[in-house]
């Protein structure tokens, strides 16, 4: 029997070509034990048959396949046939519906090319009792599919949940639905609603949160769907705050940041996506820590900004004597963010991540965190909760600005 070669096996594998984890699960179906053997390695067997999978430390993409002794032809083959039907296959259009969530309802229907599609829930679905609260949208987004459900379910996860991450960063109002949370709800009895009643009544119940909409969201049709005689989806300045009556509005020129985006590198992509990650986790974690929320905003400016290497270090403290993390932060907003005229934003940007710093290395938490009690706000509180609100809007801007620098016309945009 005549060993395969470790080039062979990588090639006639499409290591190069597919996605790693779409790989690594097709080969989980040949071999499904596995265990880590070191930081960078996954023994994957199947009792008798070993192959261990290698990723590299600087890309965290999969180097090598490196097969054990004797490792036989005819499975080989298996898995090379099932990797060219399965991975390799013309794609197939699939578009992956869920839920998102808006700081306002959300009135009408728009689209982005053959790619996005945001709607309003259908008529008669439930909507919260009042505006402060999370209005329920359908996100459509196409990918490209396969004729496999298995390959479809790993891909509707991926580049769809990408596009919509991207669209919480142009609309600030937008947030990704929870993954498979649950928790502990209050439930009002009959005689919490009866305002004669002299306590409110409740129970508890554990339960699942999310959003159905009962015939929208099974399966994975091929097509966005149509307009129906929905209206438009307002376009314009997206308003800060909510007022009554608000409904959604999108930026004029949400298709000229997508398509930005699309035509971004590989690493610039993955660069803007965890700032969009750190920005959709500020909000989301607000009502829990302001701390948590400060820190990842500053977080989404630091994703799209590298320290230079070889920079000179101080011979007695070690410390880099060239451009740090903080001056980094200064310049990247100030380029992407700059300020207005006569105002005093630069010493604002250097507060900003000073607090940062300080929330950082655990010297301190905004004063709202601080288990005190039920306090009056001091000027200490009000003075931290407005250096929130200028780091959301400054360190979103700068993130956006980034994304703008890379367009082949930044006069295309609104």
């Amino acid at each position: 029997m005549t060993a395969i070669r470790q080039l062979d096996l990588e090639r006639r594998l499409r290591m190069a070509e597919v996605d790693d984890g779409e790989l690594v699960n097709l080969l989980t179906r040949f071999f499904p034990l596995g265990r880590y053997t070191t930081a960078r390695e996954i023994e994957l067997t199947n009792g008798s048959i070993t192959l261990t999978v290698v990723y590299s430390r600087r890309t965290g993409r999969i180097c090598g396949l490196i097969p054990a002794e004797g490792f036989p032809e005819e499975l080989v083959a298996q898995i090379e046939t099932e990797i060219e039907d399965k991975l390799v296959s013309a794609p197939v259009p699939k578009v992956a519906r869920f839920v998102l969530y808006a700081h306002v309802p959300v009135v009408g229907y728009w689209r982005y090319r053959d790619r996005i599609v945001l709607r309003q829930v259908p008529a008669g679905s439930p909507q919260p009792p009042h505006e402060t609260a999370d209005h329920p949208l359908i996100c459509e987004i196409q990918f490209d599919g396969a004729v496999d459900p298995w390959v479809n379910s790993l891909r509707s996860g991926r580049e769809p949940r990408q596009l919509a991450l991207l669209l919480t960063l142009l609309v600030p109002g937008l947030r990704l639905a929870g993954q498979s949370a649950q928790g502990w709800i209050l439930i009002p009895t009959l005689s919490a609603l009866n305002p004669e009643a002299p306590m409110p009544e409740m129970r508890s119940e554990y339960a699942q949160q999310g959003y159905y909409v009962p015939g929208m969201l099974n399966g994975r049709p091929d097509s966005l769907s149509e307009q129906d005689g929905l209206p438009d989806i307002a376009l314009g300045p997206i308003p800060r705050g909510i007022e009554d009556g608000a409904t959604l509005t999108l930026r004029e020129d949400m298709a000229t940041y997508l398509d930005t985006y699309l035509q971004l590198t590989p690493d610039d992509r993955r660069k803007l996506l965890r700032a969009a990650y750190w920005l959709h986790l500020a909000r989301k974690v607000f009502a829990d820590s302001h701390s948590a929320s400060f820190q990842s905003l500053v977080q989404a400016v630091e994703a799209l900004t590298t320290v230079p290497s070889g920079q000179p270090k101080c011979p007695e403290c070690d410390r880099v004597i060239g451009v740090g993390p903080t001056r980094l932060f200064q310049k990247f907003v100030a380029k992407h963010a700059p300020p207005t005229e006569g105002s005093d934003d630069e010493r604002t940007h250097k507060l900003l991540y000073e607090t940062r710093s300080q929330l950082t290395h655990g010297n301190s938490l905004l004063e709202v965190d601080e288990e005190t009690g039920f306090v009056t706000p001091t000027p200490t509180r009000i003075a931290e909760g407005q250096l929130h609100e200028k780091a959301a809007e400054v360190c979103r801007a700068a993130v956006l600005g980034w994304l703008r620098s890379h367009a082949p016309d930044e006069a295309a945009f609104a």
